[in-house]
């Protein structure tokens, strides 16, 4: 992402997001979560930061700071929306992380755990919930772990700070690099 790029208003939320209701919801989000433009916040609230900056085949996600108590068991459904369970930093201004997006995820339980199989061993069909829906939009998933040890799971990305020319719920954006 080119130097000072970081959307710092929500103009293009406004216009990505003609329903008013979702809009609010996204606000509402954001609002709450506006502390955390700086990573070190975060962390003293209990995310923890990952030192790797993540691609996807669509995009690069950034930094992902996970809130390890807003997970499994203890993850709220339906979720909270001022307490999402990833934060997505990208890299700004001189290298400093910015704060881009949010993401919620809901793990899939089989025999009363979280299912860990890769993707040559889904879980069993009937183990699968419904699709959970969040901002009036499907998860994606359901999807093997991003790496070792990862449930399956389904989740939603909403790229709150940096717009993303492809959706405000694309997993990767495409105007993010990283180094």
């Amino acid at each position: 992402m080119p130097e000072g790029d970081t959307e710092t208003t929500d103009d293009f939320l406004s216009a990505r997001c003609p329903d008013r209701e979702v809009l609010r919801d996204l606000r509402k989000t954001k609002q709450a979560n506006e502390r955390y433009r700086d990573p070190a916040k975060a962390v003293a609230d209990g995310f923890i930061a990952s030192p790797v900056c993540s691609m996807t085949p669509f995009g690069a996600r950034g930094y992902q700071y996970v809130h390890p108590a807003r997970f499994g068991d203890t993850a709220p459904l339906p979720h909270d929306l001022t307490k999402p369970q990833l934060l997505l930093y990208v890299p700004g201004k001189n290298g400093k992380l910015e704060l881009a997006a949010v993401s919620f995820m809901q793990y899939i339980y089989q025999d009363g755990a979280p299912y860990r199989g890769d993707e040559q061993h889904p879980p069993n069909p009937a183990s699968i919930p419904p699709t959970p829906v969040l901002y009036k939009q499907s998860f994606a998933g359901p999807m093997a772990g991003h790496f070792i040890g990862q449930p399956w799971h389904f989740d939603i990305t909403a790229w709150l700070w940096v717009d993303n020319p492809s959706g405000l719920f694309a997993l990767g954006n495409p105007a993010v690099t990283c180094p």
